[in-house]
């Protein structure tokens, strides 16, 4: 039977409503199999009769639709003829509707590209250049959003004639009309400037062509920017330039600091129209982009970033300057409660000074800036907003919470027993983003421990609140019973796994209770599991509850609960089995068999090089690179060799695996990817004693593309090893770096420059050493945004090589790292002293000499 428009319409609306779109959607799954189906839905979305909404279920349907009918190796599970029309239609629609609606078209002509551009999709380019105009920025904005979306991935990449290509296929089209968009850009900002409303779009198309020149010039400078150097700026070129000692003098002067501040800070970190929008239309996204550092992009990002580098040069004059404006915007909010935003401004701007080095996931943010009270100016301006059930905005009740998830580490016992209970009551509320918050903020303050590693909330602190805190959790998670919106909100649910695990046997009395409400949770996820994260944490809950600290993880947790000893028969049996690769065919069973594969490698290790196992082994590691959705998995599987087998075992083989993992970094992986590769790069480097170290690695850099090391160190290991949060990672990247100063032969005479950045890294690595992890969250405390099951430390706690006598705990990383570069400078007579005088600053040679002394 043909498609009929009006139909698909109704069952799309349908889905919006609660009491039918159950049978909606298992409509729309039966329209799904006709032929051009997709066609239809973009003929939805390009509709304007049709009500708003639909056409947005119209766009997600079929982005959807998209995600799973478009392989990333090129093939479709379309007729040819759709391909070719969805690809032709596909701009042109982006650039016609509205921005809700851009959004869910951008997501799929990113699955698109990802699959096809640029050699599947060469026209792609010149179809974006024709649509591009002089004087229509509503067009332009969507042009651009999709040009940046894809030529963003260049960024991160290493070099290759492949990458070469592709961007000189981009320049030649894209190159002048994107210097002469520029151009008239700029005229038109300054020929509207008392047009508030046109100047608004002309900006934000000015915003998109900045990230773009970026996106364009990342690896090299092309010619046809060196030729009109002339016309740009950017907020992160101005953060380069404050960077440099000699540049970022500059700023050194309270009226040009102002000026900056003022013209360049505040406007950037004010909030807009479109956050607010985000706030309300998209709470779940907004809480995520805010959380995760998936803002890297935005406006209020960039201008954190050249605010805090200009912080760490002039940090009186900073503060000073700073503590103006935010003096200003709180009077502004005392003398009128409307201007909201002045307040939450004064609040941004307050903690972007007040913090110091990376937020933590365990402790938030343990340094701050000596020159400002983190205390008085939560008990001045911001504890009233925590306390007061209604008359603040949302936003301002979010930033209250944020402040305190934010500073949780600068708190006592003492202020956070006063603070906990206010911080409970904003469960109750009824906006999604501050209940959602004040979840987030309960979990970790209850995760949080002090110096000793003792929690800071117990037992007996939580006990009293615990039955109503987790029936009023499950009552949040529960009010939709649909189990796409059930399984929505992942921090509900990691907020009752962690009050289990904090209350442990006091569950006993309502436990019947809180397993009904697990079970009903898990009968409605079970018919569409759609959020990974949320049923993760539930299955922790499961675990926590059933065994009160620690959760079953079947055949592979009752493995690796047992690490010591050979191999027995059974598991030796069913190594052989997991070693097939139709075994990992289904994407579902992978976390479990990878967890089981890494239990086994360390105690079979020897059975494993007999048995000429290794290939097989890292064939399973192929196989799961070349999918988004495992390649996390591929790293645990990795490490586990690695950190098993002898050098002699892997060392023919580990050219090819540099070559899997560059591929993979040369097509725009997510940060989660970069981050595990870093820690697999100080895994090695760690373990120079055991024939590996930095100098086994650069060797096999050079096999695959000779000097491909450098730009890799410089770009990738040397920025991401500062955004590790787990205290073993931050651990394991102290000893890695540690032993390159100290032991690698090619840093001390070809790398002389990377010397001394590995050392400054390493320093500032120091600033925020990593916490004790207590023995009750060894299991749960993992990072599960990749569903990783505890995997990712299971080589380090079960394998012969580690962890070692002569590695430091993790509360005495400082002293360990001082005294193995002292020791290190005795055995080459004085060469490491030497190295610190000659190619360290001044600051940097005095702290690091404090260390070794």
């Amino acid at each position: 039977m043909a498609l009929d428009l009006g139909q698909v319409a109704q069952l799309l609306h349908a889905t919006l409503d609660s009491r039918q779109h159950k049978q909606a959607e298992v409509a729309l799954k039966q329209e799904e199999n006709k032929p051009n189906f997709s066609l239809l839905l973009l003929q939805i979305v390009s509709t304007e009769d049709f009500p708003l909404n639909t056409r947005l279920a119209g766009a997600l349907c079929f982005k959807n639709f998209i995600k799973f009918n478009w392989e990333e190796d090129g093939t479709y599970k379309l007729q040819q003829n759709e391909v070719v029309t969805i690809k032709s239609q596909l701009i042109g629609l982006m650039t016609s509707v509205p921005s809700s609606i851009q959004a869910q078209l951008g997501e799929s002509i990113s699955v698109i590209a990802d699959s096809d551009f640029w050699t599947r999709w060469e026209t792609l380019v010149d179809d974006l250049v024709s649509r591009l105009t002089p004087d229509n920025p509503k067009v332009n904005l969507g042009v651009l959003e999709v040009a940046h979306s894809i030529f963003k991935r260049w960024r991160p990449l290493f070099a290759s004639d492949e990458l070469y290509t592709e961007i000189n296929h981009v320049l030649f089209r894209f190159g002048e009309p994107f210097v002469q968009l520029l151009a008239s850009t700029d005229q038109q900002i300054e020929a509207n400037k008392n047009n508030k409303d046109v100047l608004k779009q002309y900006v934000e198309v000015l915003n998109l062509l900045v990230k773009l020149f970026y996106d364009l010039s990342c690896q090299d400078l092309p010619p046809i920017f060196e030729e009109n150097l002339a016309h740009v700026t950017a907020l992160h070129f101005l953060t380069a330039v404050a960077s440099i000692g000699t540049h970022a003098q500059n700023f050194n002067n309270p009226e040009i600091l102002g000026q900056v501040v003022e013209k360049v800070i505040l406007p950037n970190v004010s909030l807009r129209e479109s956050d607010i929008e985000q706030f309300e239309d998209e709470p779940i996204e907004y809480i995520r982009r805010d959380l995760e550092g998936s803002d890297t992009d935005t406006r209020r990002r960039a201008a954190t970033d050249f605010l805090r580098k200009l912080l760490d040069k002039f940090e009186n004059l900073v503060t000073d300057v700073v503590g103006q404006y935010i003096k200003h915007y709180l009077d502004a909010f005392k003398h009128n409660s409307s201007e909201w935003k002045s307040k939450d401004t004064a609040i941004y701007l307050f903690s972007a000074i007040a913090a110091k080095g990376a937020a933590t996931t365990s402790q938030g943010i343990k340094t701050t800036n000596s020159l400002v009270n983190v205390l008085s100016f939560f008990e001045e301006n911001i504890a009233g907003d925590l306390l007061k059930s209604d008359g603040v905005e949302p936003i301002i009740k979010v930033d209250a919470i944020k402040y305190l998830y934010t500073f949780r580490r600068q708190l006592t016992k003492s202020q956070w027993t006063a603070a906990f209970p206010p911080l409970v009551q904003n469960l109750g509320s009824p906006n999604y983003v501050v209940y959602t918050y004040a979840a987030i903020a309960v979990e970790r303050v209850l995760f949080l421990t002090d110096d000793s590693g003792q929690h800071v909330f117990g037992r007996s602190d939580v006990q009293p609140l615990a039955k109503d805190l987790l029936s009023h959790l499950f009552q949040l998670i529960e009010a939709d019973p649909a189990p796409e919106k059930l399984q929505e909100n992942e921090f509900l649910m990691r907020c009752i796994m962690r009050v289990l695990i904090v209350i442990k046997d006091g569950v006993v009395d309502f436990a019947d209770t809180i397993l009904a409400h697990l079970i009903h949770i898990t009968d409605i996820v079970a018919k569409n599991p759609s959020n990974p994260r949320f049923y993760y944490y539930h299955f922790e809950a499961l675990g926590a509850l059933t065994f009160r600290k620690h959760s079953l993880r079947g055949c592979s947790r009752v493995h690796a609960s047992r690490p010591h000893g050979n191999l027995s028969e059974y598991y030796q049996h069913l190594a052989q089995s997991v070693l097939v690769p139709a075994t990992w065919e289904n994407k579902g069973s992978v976390p479990a068999l990878a967890r089981l594969l890494t239990s086994i490698i360390p105690r079979g290790a020897e059975g494993i090089v007999q048995n000429n196992q290794v290939e097989p082994i890292l064939g399973i590691f192929q196989k799961l690179m070349t999918k988004k959705s495992t390649e996390i998995y591929a790293f645990d599987i990795l490490e586990a060799l690695l950190t098993s087998l002898p050098a002699s075992g892997i060392e023919q083989y580990f050219p090819t695996v540099l070559t899997i993992i560059f591929t993979r970094l040369n097509s725009n992986p997510p940060e989660k990817f970069k981050q595990r590769f870093v820690r697999f790069y100080h895994l090695v480097a760690s373990h120079d004693e055991d024939g590996l170290g930095a100098d086994f690695f650069i060797r096999n850099c050079d096999t695959v593309q000779d000097g491909v090391f450098v730009p890799i160190y410089l770009t990738i290991v040397l920025p991401t090893t500062q955004q590790l949060a787990r205290p073993l990672d931050r651990k394991l990247a102290v000893v890695g770096l540690t032993k390159t100063l100290a032991d690698s032969q090619a840093f001390a005479v070809k790398y002389q420059k990377g010397w001394g950045k590995t050392c400054e890294a390493l320093l500032k690595l120091l600033e925020n050493p990593p916490m004790p992890v207590t023995s009750d969250d060894n299991v749960v405390e993992v990072d599960v945004d990749d569903l990783s099951f505890g995997v990712g430390f299971t080589p380090l706690n079960t394998c012969k090589k580690q962890p070692r006598d002569d590695w430091p705990d993790v509360t005495d990383v400082k002293q360990w790292a001082g005294s193995y570069l002292k020791k290190a400078d005795e055995r080459h007579s004085g060469a490491i002293a030497g190295y610190v005088n000659t190619r360290l600053s001044e600051e940097a040679k005095n702290v690091l000499l404090s260390y070794m002394s």
